[in-house]
Protein backbone atom coordinates (compact mmCIF):
# COMPACT_ATOMS: atom_id res chain seq x y z
CA UNK A 1 0.00 0.00 0.00
CA UNK A 2 1.53 3.42 -0.95
CA UNK A 3 2.79 5.46 1.99
CA UNK A 4 0.76 8.50 0.92
CA UNK A 5 -2.45 6.47 0.95
CA UNK A 6 -1.60 5.06 4.38
CA UNK A 7 -0.99 8.54 5.79
CA UNK A 8 -4.28 9.80 4.37
CA UNK A 9 -6.15 6.76 5.66
CA UNK A 10 -4.63 7.16 9.14
CA UNK A 11 -5.46 10.84 9.33
CA UNK A 12 -9.06 10.39 8.21
CA UNK A 13 -9.70 7.35 10.40
CA UNK A 14 -8.20 8.70 13.61
CA UNK A 15 -9.97 12.04 13.28
CA UNK A 16 -13.40 10.41 13.25
CA UNK A 17 -15.48 11.51 16.23
CA UNK A 18 -16.94 8.98 18.66
CA UNK A 19 -20.69 8.90 19.28
CA UNK A 20 -21.64 11.20 22.13
CA UNK A 21 -22.77 8.44 24.51
CA UNK A 22 -19.35 6.80 24.21
CA UNK A 23 -17.24 9.78 25.26
CA UNK A 24 -15.38 9.00 28.52
CA UNK A 25 -14.78 11.39 31.34
CA UNK A 26 -11.36 12.98 31.74
CA UNK A 27 -8.82 11.13 33.84
CA UNK A 28 -7.82 12.50 37.21
CA UNK A 29 -4.75 10.67 38.53
CA UNK A 30 -4.17 10.37 42.25
CA UNK A 31 -1.57 12.91 43.37
CA UNK A 32 -1.32 12.86 47.21
CA UNK A 33 2.35 12.16 48.04
CA UNK A 34 3.07 9.07 50.13
CA UNK A 35 6.10 7.01 51.12
CA UNK A 36 6.67 3.48 49.89
CA UNK A 37 9.46 0.92 49.72
CA UNK A 38 10.68 -1.05 46.73
CA UNK A 39 9.72 -4.73 46.91
CA UNK A 40 11.95 -6.22 44.23
CA UNK A 41 15.58 -6.15 43.14
CA UNK A 42 16.78 -4.64 39.86
CA UNK A 43 13.54 -2.68 39.51
CA UNK A 44 13.80 -0.26 36.63
CA UNK A 45 13.44 3.48 37.24
CA UNK A 46 12.06 4.87 33.96
CA UNK A 47 12.07 8.29 32.37
CA UNK A 48 8.34 8.10 31.52
CA UNK A 49 5.45 5.80 32.50
CA UNK A 50 5.89 3.46 29.56
CA UNK A 51 7.77 0.28 28.68
CA UNK A 52 7.70 0.87 24.93
CA UNK A 53 8.26 4.64 24.70
CA UNK A 54 10.61 5.29 27.61
CA UNK A 55 13.95 3.88 28.68
CA UNK A 56 15.25 3.14 32.21
CA UNK A 57 17.91 5.36 33.77
CA UNK A 58 18.50 3.63 37.10
CA UNK A 59 17.98 0.48 39.16
CA UNK A 60 16.24 0.28 42.52
CA UNK A 61 16.52 -2.47 45.11
CA UNK A 62 14.35 -4.13 47.74
CA UNK A 63 13.74 -2.04 50.85
CA UNK A 64 14.76 1.32 49.37
CA UNK A 65 12.38 4.17 50.30
CA UNK A 66 10.71 6.25 47.58
CA UNK A 67 8.42 9.28 47.85
CA UNK A 68 5.52 8.82 45.44
CA UNK A 69 4.15 12.11 44.13
CA UNK A 70 1.73 10.77 41.53
CA UNK A 71 0.08 7.44 40.75
CA UNK A 72 -1.83 6.70 37.57
CA UNK A 73 -2.69 3.66 35.46
CA UNK A 74 -0.33 1.26 37.24
CA UNK A 75 2.67 3.62 37.37
CA UNK A 76 4.09 5.58 40.29
CA UNK A 77 6.08 8.78 39.85
CA UNK A 78 8.78 9.08 42.52
CA UNK A 79 10.60 12.22 43.57
CA UNK A 80 14.40 12.35 43.38
CA UNK A 81 14.95 12.66 47.14
CA UNK A 82 16.51 10.56 49.87
CA UNK A 83 19.27 7.96 49.86
CA UNK A 84 17.65 5.96 47.06
CA UNK A 85 18.68 8.66 44.59
CA UNK A 86 22.18 9.21 46.01
CA UNK A 87 23.84 7.45 43.07
CA UNK A 88 21.34 8.21 40.31
CA UNK A 89 22.28 11.09 38.06
CA UNK A 90 21.27 13.05 34.98
CA UNK A 91 23.00 14.67 32.01
CA UNK A 92 23.25 18.36 31.14
CA UNK A 93 24.90 19.47 27.93
CA UNK A 94 27.89 21.79 28.45
CA UNK A 95 27.97 25.31 27.03
CA UNK A 96 25.18 27.67 26.09
CA UNK A 97 23.12 28.30 29.21
CA UNK A 98 25.46 26.44 31.59
CA UNK A 99 28.57 27.57 33.43
CA UNK A 100 30.77 25.15 35.37
CA UNK A 101 32.74 26.23 38.44
CA UNK A 102 35.58 23.68 38.91
CA UNK A 103 36.37 25.00 42.40
CA UNK A 104 32.94 24.20 43.84
CA UNK A 105 32.00 21.57 41.23
CA UNK A 106 28.69 23.32 40.62
CA UNK A 107 26.87 24.04 37.38
CA UNK A 108 25.05 27.36 37.16
CA UNK A 109 22.07 27.60 34.79
CA UNK A 110 21.37 30.95 33.11
CA UNK A 111 18.47 29.99 30.84
CA UNK A 112 16.13 27.19 29.82
CA UNK A 113 18.11 23.95 29.92
CA UNK A 114 17.11 20.30 29.75
CA UNK A 115 18.22 17.75 32.33
CA UNK A 116 18.25 14.42 30.52
CA UNK A 117 17.80 10.90 31.87
CA UNK A 118 20.83 8.66 31.10
CA UNK A 119 19.79 5.98 28.64
CA UNK A 120 20.51 2.61 30.24
CA UNK A 121 19.47 0.84 27.02
CA UNK A 122 22.28 2.70 25.22
CA UNK A 123 24.87 1.95 27.94
CA UNK A 124 24.36 5.45 29.40
CA UNK A 125 25.76 7.21 26.33
CA UNK A 126 24.96 10.94 26.80
CA UNK A 127 24.48 11.48 23.05
CA UNK A 128 21.73 8.83 23.07
CA UNK A 129 20.03 10.07 26.22
CA UNK A 130 17.06 11.98 24.83
CA UNK A 131 14.34 11.84 27.51
CA UNK A 132 14.03 15.04 29.56
CA UNK A 133 13.58 14.58 33.29
CA UNK A 134 13.03 18.23 34.10
CA UNK A 135 13.42 21.63 32.45
CA UNK A 136 15.85 23.88 34.32
CA UNK A 137 15.70 27.67 34.44
CA UNK A 138 17.86 30.70 35.19
CA UNK A 139 19.16 30.64 38.76
CA UNK A 140 19.17 26.85 39.13
CA UNK A 141 22.38 25.28 40.44
CA UNK A 142 23.38 21.62 40.18
CA UNK A 143 26.13 19.56 41.79
CA UNK A 144 28.44 18.10 39.16
CA UNK A 145 29.70 14.53 39.50
CA UNK A 146 31.99 14.45 36.48
CA UNK A 147 32.51 15.72 32.97
CA UNK A 148 31.52 13.25 30.25
CA UNK A 149 32.72 13.35 26.64
CA UNK A 150 30.13 12.36 24.06
CA UNK A 151 30.73 11.62 20.40
CA UNK A 152 30.42 15.28 19.43
CA UNK A 153 29.58 17.22 22.61
CA UNK A 154 30.59 17.51 26.24
CA UNK A 155 28.13 16.77 29.04
CA UNK A 156 28.05 16.97 32.81
CA UNK A 157 26.64 14.18 34.93
CA UNK A 158 24.87 15.90 37.82
CA UNK A 159 22.99 15.08 41.00
CA UNK A 160 19.25 15.11 40.42
CA UNK A 161 17.34 18.10 41.86
CA UNK A 162 14.26 17.50 44.00
CA UNK A 163 11.92 18.56 41.19
CA UNK A 164 13.10 15.63 39.02
CA UNK A 165 10.88 12.54 38.87
CA UNK A 166 11.27 8.96 37.75
CA UNK A 167 8.61 6.31 37.13
CA UNK A 168 8.23 2.81 38.61
CA UNK A 169 5.67 0.14 37.93
CA UNK A 170 3.34 0.19 40.96
CA UNK A 171 3.51 -3.56 41.40
CA UNK A 172 7.12 -3.15 42.60
CA UNK A 173 6.39 -0.80 45.52
CA UNK A 174 4.26 -0.95 48.62
CA UNK A 175 3.22 1.96 50.82
CA UNK A 176 4.53 2.07 54.38
CA UNK A 177 2.46 2.65 57.51
CA UNK A 178 2.13 6.25 58.72
CA UNK A 179 4.73 6.05 61.54
CA UNK A 180 7.31 4.84 59.02
CA UNK A 181 6.30 7.57 56.58
CA UNK A 182 6.71 10.20 59.32
CA UNK A 183 10.20 8.84 60.08
CA UNK A 184 11.12 9.13 56.39
CA UNK A 185 9.87 12.73 56.26
CA UNK A 186 11.86 13.62 59.37
CA UNK A 187 14.99 12.05 57.90
CA UNK A 188 14.44 13.94 54.64
CA UNK A 189 14.36 17.24 56.52
CA UNK A 190 17.65 16.37 58.25
CA UNK A 191 18.83 15.50 61.68
CA UNK A 192 18.18 11.75 61.50
CA UNK A 193 19.20 8.86 59.31
CA UNK A 194 16.76 7.13 57.02
CA UNK A 195 15.44 4.08 58.88
CA UNK A 196 15.49 0.73 57.12
CA UNK A 197 12.30 -1.15 56.38
CA UNK A 198 11.81 -4.51 54.71
CA UNK A 199 9.21 -4.61 51.94
CA UNK A 200 7.46 -7.42 53.81
CA UNK A 201 6.90 -5.21 56.86
CA UNK A 202 3.45 -3.99 57.86
CA UNK A 203 2.30 -1.69 55.12
CA UNK A 204 -0.63 0.50 54.31
CA UNK A 205 -2.64 0.15 51.14
CA UNK A 206 -1.12 1.94 48.15
CA UNK A 207 -3.42 4.80 47.13
CA UNK A 208 -5.13 3.69 43.96
CA UNK A 209 -4.91 5.77 40.83
CA UNK A 210 -8.24 7.27 39.88
CA UNK A 211 -9.04 5.64 36.52
CA UNK A 212 -10.34 7.27 33.42
CA UNK A 213 -13.96 6.18 33.30
CA UNK A 214 -17.13 6.70 31.35
CA UNK A 215 -20.60 6.42 32.88
CA UNK A 216 -22.25 3.18 31.77
CA UNK A 217 -25.51 3.38 29.82
CA UNK A 218 -28.71 3.44 31.88
CA UNK A 219 -29.63 0.16 33.53
CA UNK A 220 -26.40 -1.53 32.44
CA UNK A 221 -26.16 -4.81 34.34
CA UNK A 222 -22.95 -6.64 35.09
CA UNK A 223 -21.42 -8.25 32.02
CA UNK A 224 -21.11 -12.02 31.96
CA UNK A 225 -18.56 -13.61 29.66
CA UNK A 226 -19.67 -16.78 27.84
CA UNK A 227 -18.72 -20.13 29.34
CA UNK A 228 -15.53 -21.53 27.87
CA UNK A 229 -13.41 -24.65 28.09
CA UNK A 230 -10.44 -24.65 30.46
CA UNK A 231 -7.26 -23.37 28.73
CA UNK A 232 -3.75 -24.71 28.98
CA UNK A 233 -2.05 -24.84 32.36
CA UNK A 234 -1.03 -21.34 33.56
CA UNK A 235 2.64 -20.42 33.53
CA UNK A 236 4.67 -21.68 36.47
CA UNK A 237 8.11 -20.21 35.96
CA UNK A 238 11.04 -19.66 38.30
CA UNK A 239 13.97 -17.36 37.49
CA UNK A 240 17.24 -19.23 37.09
CA UNK A 241 18.92 -16.87 39.51
CA UNK A 242 17.58 -14.80 42.38
CA UNK A 243 19.41 -11.55 43.16
CA UNK A 244 20.42 -10.94 46.75
CA UNK A 245 18.27 -8.50 48.67
CA UNK A 246 19.94 -5.16 49.26
CA UNK A 247 19.12 -3.43 52.59
CA UNK A 248 17.46 -0.05 52.40
CA UNK A 249 20.48 1.68 53.95
CA UNK A 250 22.88 0.31 51.36
CA UNK A 251 23.00 2.41 48.24
CA UNK A 252 23.50 0.82 44.83
CA UNK A 253 26.48 1.92 42.86
CA UNK A 254 26.06 3.95 39.71
CA UNK A 255 24.10 1.94 37.16
CA UNK A 256 26.24 -0.46 35.19
CA UNK A 257 25.44 -1.48 31.64
CA UNK A 258 24.31 -5.05 31.08
CA UNK A 259 26.78 -7.52 29.53
CA UNK A 260 27.02 -7.99 25.76
CA UNK A 261 24.16 -9.80 24.06
CA UNK A 262 26.31 -12.72 22.91
CA UNK A 263 25.28 -14.82 25.91
CA UNK A 264 21.67 -14.93 27.17
CA UNK A 265 21.50 -12.99 30.43
CA UNK A 266 18.52 -14.61 32.05
CA UNK A 267 16.76 -17.92 31.79
CA UNK A 268 13.32 -18.17 33.32
CA UNK A 269 12.09 -21.73 33.53
CA UNK A 270 9.82 -23.85 35.66
CA UNK A 271 12.22 -26.79 35.54
CA UNK A 272 13.61 -27.22 39.11
CA UNK A 273 17.32 -27.85 39.77
CA UNK A 274 18.50 -31.44 39.53
CA UNK A 275 17.94 -33.35 42.76
CA UNK A 276 19.89 -36.49 43.57
CA UNK A 277 16.98 -37.80 45.62
CA UNK A 278 14.51 -39.57 43.36
CA UNK A 279 10.93 -38.41 44.08
CA UNK A 280 8.45 -41.04 45.15
CA UNK A 281 5.21 -41.78 43.34
CA UNK A 282 3.33 -40.46 46.36
CA UNK A 283 5.16 -37.11 46.32
CA UNK A 284 4.57 -36.84 42.57
CA UNK A 285 0.86 -37.35 43.12
CA UNK A 286 0.78 -34.74 45.89
CA UNK A 287 2.63 -32.21 43.72
CA UNK A 288 0.25 -32.86 40.84
CA UNK A 289 -2.76 -32.42 43.12
CA UNK A 290 -1.42 -29.14 44.47
CA UNK A 291 -0.67 -27.88 40.96
CA UNK A 292 -4.17 -28.83 39.79
CA UNK A 293 -5.70 -27.02 42.76
CA UNK A 294 -3.66 -23.90 42.02
CA UNK A 295 -4.66 -24.02 38.37
CA UNK A 296 -8.34 -24.41 39.24
CA UNK A 297 -8.17 -21.49 41.67
CA UNK A 298 -6.38 -19.28 39.15
CA UNK A 299 -8.88 -20.22 36.45
CA UNK A 300 -11.85 -19.47 38.69
CA UNK A 301 -10.40 -16.02 39.46
CA UNK A 302 -9.89 -15.27 35.77
CA UNK A 303 -13.46 -16.22 34.96
CA UNK A 304 -14.73 -14.11 37.87
CA UNK A 305 -12.83 -11.04 36.68
CA UNK A 306 -14.03 -11.43 33.11
CA UNK A 307 -17.62 -12.07 34.23
CA UNK A 308 -17.77 -8.93 36.37
CA UNK A 309 -16.24 -6.57 33.79
CA UNK A 310 -18.71 -3.81 32.90
CA UNK A 311 -19.10 -1.47 29.96
CA UNK A 312 -17.72 1.36 32.10
CA UNK A 313 -14.63 -0.76 32.85
CA UNK A 314 -14.01 -1.30 29.15
CA UNK A 315 -14.49 2.39 28.45
CA UNK A 316 -11.81 3.19 31.03
CA UNK A 317 -9.42 0.82 29.27
CA UNK A 318 -10.36 2.25 25.87
CA UNK A 319 -9.54 5.78 27.11
CA UNK A 320 -5.93 4.62 27.55
CA UNK A 321 -5.62 2.37 24.51
CA UNK A 322 -6.88 5.01 22.06
CA UNK A 323 -4.04 7.35 23.11
CA UNK A 324 -1.34 4.76 22.45
CA UNK A 325 0.54 4.41 19.17
CA UNK A 326 -1.80 2.73 16.70
CA UNK A 327 0.87 0.26 15.55
CA UNK A 328 1.31 -1.28 19.02
CA UNK A 329 -2.11 -0.71 20.62
CA UNK A 330 -3.94 -3.86 21.78
CA UNK A 331 -6.95 -3.19 19.58
CA UNK A 332 -7.83 -6.79 18.80
CA UNK A 333 -7.90 -7.83 22.46
CA UNK A 334 -10.06 -4.88 23.51
CA UNK A 335 -12.42 -5.34 20.56
CA UNK A 336 -12.89 -8.95 21.67
CA UNK A 337 -13.97 -7.79 25.13
CA UNK A 338 -16.57 -5.38 23.69
CA UNK A 339 -17.90 -8.13 21.42
CA UNK A 340 -18.12 -10.51 24.39
CA UNK A 341 -20.25 -7.91 26.19
CA UNK A 342 -22.39 -7.37 23.08
CA UNK A 343 -22.93 -11.15 22.72
CA UNK A 344 -23.93 -11.62 26.36
CA UNK A 345 -27.67 -12.27 26.62
CA UNK A 346 -27.69 -10.98 30.23
CA UNK A 347 -26.60 -7.50 29.13
CA UNK A 348 -29.23 -4.83 28.47
CA UNK A 349 -30.07 -4.01 24.85
CA UNK A 350 -28.76 -0.45 25.24
CA UNK A 351 -25.41 -1.62 26.58
CA UNK A 352 -25.12 -4.22 23.85
CA UNK A 353 -25.69 -1.56 21.20
CA UNK A 354 -23.04 0.71 22.70
CA UNK A 355 -20.57 -2.18 22.99
CA UNK A 356 -21.10 -3.23 19.38
CA UNK A 357 -20.70 0.38 18.17
CA UNK A 358 -17.41 0.67 20.03
CA UNK A 359 -16.21 -2.65 18.62
CA UNK A 360 -16.94 -1.38 15.10
CA UNK A 361 -15.00 1.81 15.80
CA UNK A 362 -12.03 -0.20 17.06
CA UNK A 363 -12.31 -2.37 13.94
CA UNK A 364 -11.66 0.73 11.81
CA UNK A 365 -8.51 1.45 13.77
CA UNK A 366 -7.43 -2.13 13.29
CA UNK A 367 -7.50 -1.55 9.53
CA UNK A 368 -5.27 1.48 10.03
CA UNK A 369 -3.02 -0.60 12.27
CA UNK A 370 -2.65 -3.30 9.64
CA UNK A 371 -1.69 -0.73 7.01
CA UNK A 372 0.91 0.83 9.30
CA UNK A 373 2.37 -2.56 10.17
CA UNK A 374 2.74 -3.41 6.50
CA UNK A 375 4.51 -0.10 5.96
CA UNK A 376 6.78 -0.73 8.96
CA UNK A 377 7.73 -4.13 7.56
CA UNK A 378 8.64 -2.52 4.24
CA UNK A 379 10.84 0.04 5.98
CA UNK A 380 12.56 -2.62 8.05
CA UNK A 381 13.36 -4.61 4.94
CA UNK A 382 15.07 -1.50 3.51
CA UNK A 383 17.23 -1.10 6.63
CA UNK A 384 15.49 2.16 7.55
CA UNK A 385 15.09 0.97 11.13
CA UNK A 386 18.46 -0.45 12.08
CA UNK A 387 17.61 -1.49 15.63
CA UNK A 388 14.39 -3.18 14.57
CA UNK A 389 16.24 -5.00 11.81
CA UNK A 390 18.87 -6.15 14.31
CA UNK A 391 16.14 -7.38 16.65
CA UNK A 392 14.44 -9.17 13.78
CA UNK A 393 17.70 -10.84 12.76
CA UNK A 394 18.18 -12.03 16.31
CA UNK A 395 14.63 -13.36 16.38
CA UNK A 396 14.99 -15.17 13.06
CA UNK A 397 18.30 -16.69 14.16
CA UNK A 398 16.82 -18.14 17.33
CA UNK A 399 13.22 -18.74 16.27
CA UNK A 400 13.91 -22.34 15.32
CA UNK A 401 14.86 -23.06 18.95
CA UNK A 402 11.57 -21.77 20.38
CA UNK A 403 7.84 -21.93 19.81
CA UNK A 404 7.72 -18.11 19.72
CA UNK A 405 10.14 -15.19 19.82
CA UNK A 406 9.15 -11.63 20.66
CA UNK A 407 9.47 -8.68 23.01
CA UNK A 408 7.71 -9.14 26.35
CA UNK A 409 5.73 -6.11 27.53
CA UNK A 410 3.03 -5.16 30.01
CA UNK A 411 -0.53 -5.25 28.71
CA UNK A 412 -2.77 -2.19 28.77
CA UNK A 413 -5.95 -4.23 28.38
CA UNK A 414 -5.13 -7.23 30.59
CA UNK A 415 -3.35 -5.29 33.34
CA UNK A 416 -4.78 -7.06 36.39
CA UNK A 417 -7.03 -4.14 37.30
CA UNK A 418 -10.44 -4.70 35.71
CA UNK A 419 -9.36 -7.71 33.66
CA UNK A 420 -6.92 -10.56 34.52
CA UNK A 421 -3.17 -9.92 34.51
CA UNK A 422 -1.45 -11.05 31.30
CA UNK A 423 1.81 -10.08 29.63
CA UNK A 424 1.88 -9.46 25.90
CA UNK A 425 4.43 -10.91 23.50
CA UNK A 426 5.04 -8.44 20.66
CA UNK A 427 6.74 -8.76 17.30
CA UNK A 428 10.27 -7.36 17.79
CA UNK A 429 10.12 -5.38 14.55
CA UNK A 430 6.63 -3.90 14.44
CA UNK A 431 5.51 -4.06 18.06
CA UNK A 432 2.29 -5.84 17.04
CA UNK A 433 0.94 -8.22 19.70
CA UNK A 434 1.59 -11.88 18.82
CA UNK A 435 0.03 -13.53 21.89
CA UNK A 436 -0.23 -13.25 25.66
CA UNK A 437 1.59 -14.95 28.54
CA UNK A 438 -0.41 -15.97 31.59
CA UNK A 439 1.62 -15.74 34.83
CA UNK A 440 1.47 -18.57 37.33
CA UNK A 441 1.95 -18.78 41.13
CA UNK A 442 5.77 -18.56 40.95
CA UNK A 443 6.17 -16.79 37.62
CA UNK A 444 8.03 -13.49 37.32
CA UNK A 445 7.60 -12.43 33.68
CA UNK A 446 8.04 -8.84 34.88
CA UNK A 447 11.78 -9.53 35.17
CA UNK A 448 11.92 -9.86 31.37
CA UNK A 449 9.73 -6.85 30.51
CA UNK A 450 11.05 -4.88 27.56
CA UNK A 451 13.33 -7.74 26.47
CA UNK A 452 13.32 -10.04 23.47
CA UNK A 453 12.55 -13.52 24.73
CA UNK A 454 12.22 -17.04 23.37
CA UNK A 455 9.25 -19.05 24.56
CA UNK A 456 8.75 -22.80 24.71
CA UNK A 457 5.21 -23.89 25.38
CA UNK A 458 1.80 -24.53 23.93
CA UNK A 459 -0.25 -21.70 22.45
CA UNK A 460 -4.01 -21.93 22.33
CA UNK A 461 -6.95 -19.58 21.89
CA UNK A 462 -8.66 -18.92 25.21
CA UNK A 463 -12.41 -18.61 24.66
CA UNK A 464 -12.94 -16.75 27.93
CA UNK A 465 -10.17 -14.19 27.41
CA UNK A 466 -10.63 -14.13 23.61
CA UNK A 467 -6.89 -14.01 22.95
CA UNK A 468 -4.09 -16.47 22.17
CA UNK A 469 -2.34 -17.50 25.39
CA UNK A 470 0.95 -19.35 25.92
CA UNK A 471 1.27 -21.97 28.64
CA UNK A 472 5.00 -21.73 29.31
CA UNK A 473 7.44 -24.56 29.66
CA UNK A 474 10.30 -22.04 29.69
CA UNK A 475 11.12 -18.44 28.83
CA UNK A 476 14.65 -17.40 27.81
CA UNK A 477 15.94 -13.83 27.49
CA UNK A 478 17.66 -13.52 24.12
CA UNK A 479 18.96 -9.97 24.23
CA UNK A 480 20.81 -9.20 27.45
CA UNK A 481 21.86 -5.74 26.35
CA UNK A 482 18.43 -4.48 27.36
CA UNK A 483 16.95 -4.09 30.84
CA UNK A 484 15.91 -7.05 32.95
CA UNK A 485 13.11 -5.68 35.06
CA UNK A 486 10.55 -3.05 34.75
CA UNK A 487 7.60 -2.12 35.23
Amino acid sequence: MPACFVSSFVASSLSAQSPAPLTPAAATPASNPYWAVVKGDNVMLRSKPSVQNAYPFGRLFAGQPVRVVEAAYGWASVQAVGPTFANIYGFVKAGGTTRFDPATKTLAISGKTSLMAPNMDAKFAPDKSWRELVSLGAGDTLQVIEEVKGQSDTFYSVRLPENAWGWINQQFIEAVAQPQADAFEAALKGGTNFPSVAPSASVATVPAAIPETAPPPPSAPTATAPTAPTPATPVVATPATTPATTPATTQPTAPVAAPPAAVPATAITNNPPADNAKPTAESDAEDAARAAARDATARAEIERQVRTTTYADLESIWARVKNEAVETAELDALRGRYLALADDGMTSNTTRQYARARAEQIGVRMQVQQSLLELAAMRASRNERAQSVADLALAMETRRLYDAVGRLNASTVYNGDRLPLLYKLADPTTGFTIAYVLPGPSTKPSEALGLIVGIKGKKQYDETLRVNVYALDSLQVLNSSMTTTVP
